[in-house]
């Protein structure tokens, strides 16, 4: 028994698309009992992501919210949520301004959750109120969740942020939210966790992201980290289309990154995470790393990887919902 569970379902980024959460929990035998969805012997664990992009954010949260209230999960933050808190927080002393501010680009990614949000302001409260509680990772009997990157150094850089349960503590919210800005260590630590470790390309070079947004850095494998020397090729997460523009260049160790506190994961047990926009047929990366992201924002499934105590992570426990 895994803390009187049998095991853990962790479920992949969600983006607001509900209906696709319930064909997925029906699915693993998640039955509703008064109106929460449940598992007789096994937890859900949710990696983050629930809003944006899809048309049921509310629903999605209040899904997960029900279910993480009464037992029947855990779930920690993903980057847009807490893109979201951002967007709906004052900067201090500043009546028009957001910590995340609302640019054409940051306005386009949360219109439906927006949307949602105007014409339902107690739900609104209510989502937010529950974001904040959010932890930024989870280690569970046998396993580590977190929404995209696992980083000792970076989990001890935010610590003195951080309650006892890994949630940011809110008063300090605004020094993780605005050290982006300011690429300072915190910044960095919090964007590493939520967002992913980046390399910058050479002047010139761009990519487009699956947003259709100019990008002058791309994404790393960071499961890959402890297979260098390779090429930054090799490391870049980035489309088939844009593959040739990165420099096949040998990178021999992190220092070469620029992430000199980084370093290859040595511990022992399995990783889950989400956020990477990943087709169904590649979401096993190895023995210790599954991304449970199938992109289900974009046309894609959604997707959960079903935990039993294994040592070693198996493609045969990956579970797709049916639309």
């Amino acid at each position: 028994m895994l803390n009187n569970y049998t095991g853990f379902d962790v479920i992949g980024d969600i983006h607001g698309h509900a209906s696709a959460l319930e064909n997925l929990l029906k699915k693993m035998g998640y039955a509703k009992r008064d109106g929460v969805w449940r598992h007789p012997e096994r937890l859900a664990v949710f990696v983050g992501d629930y809003v944006d992009r899809g048309c049921e954010n509310i629903r999605t949260c209040r899904i997960v919210m029900d279910m993480q209230a009464t037992g029947a999960a855990r779930a920690i933050m993903g980057n847009h949520d807490f893109n979201c808190l951002a967007f709906h927080t004052k900067v201090l002393g500043k009546s028009d301004e957001y910590l995340r501010p609302h640019t054409e680009k940051n306005l386009g990614q949360t219109e439906k959750t927006r949307a949602e949000f105007n014409k339902h302001p107690d739900d609104k409260r209510a989502v937010l109120k529950w974001m904040k509680t959010l932890p930024l990772w989870l280690e569970l009997t046998g396993l580590r969740v977190v929404h995209a990157f696992w980083s000792p150094k970076d989990q001890a850089t935010l610590k003195r942020y951080l309650a006892e349960d890994n949630s940011i503590i809110w008063e300090d919210f605004p020094k993780l939210a605005k050290g982006e800005e300011a690429k300072s260590k915190v910044g960095n630590a919090r964007s590493h966790l939520l967002s992913g470790p980046e390399h910058a390309l050479p002047d010139g070079i761009s990519i487009t992201d699956a947003e259709r947004n100019k990008r002058t850095e791309v994404r790393l494998k960071w499961w890959n980290f402890d297979k260098l020397p390779m090429s930054l090729r090799e490391l870049a997460d980035v489309p088939p289309k844009d593959l040739h523009k990165i420099p096949d260049e040998t990178i021999s160790s992190l220092d070469c990154l620029n992430l000199p506190e980084a370093r290859p994961d040595t511990d022992s047990r399995p990783v889950i995470f989400g956020h990477y926009w990943m087709k169904p047929d590649e979401l096993f990366l190895g023995p210790r790393h599954v991304c449970v992201d199938a992109s289900v924002a974009k046309g894609g499934k959604l997707a959960a990887y079903r935990f039993s105590g294994e040592s070693e992570l198996s493609p045969d426990n990956l579970v797709f919902s049916c639309k």
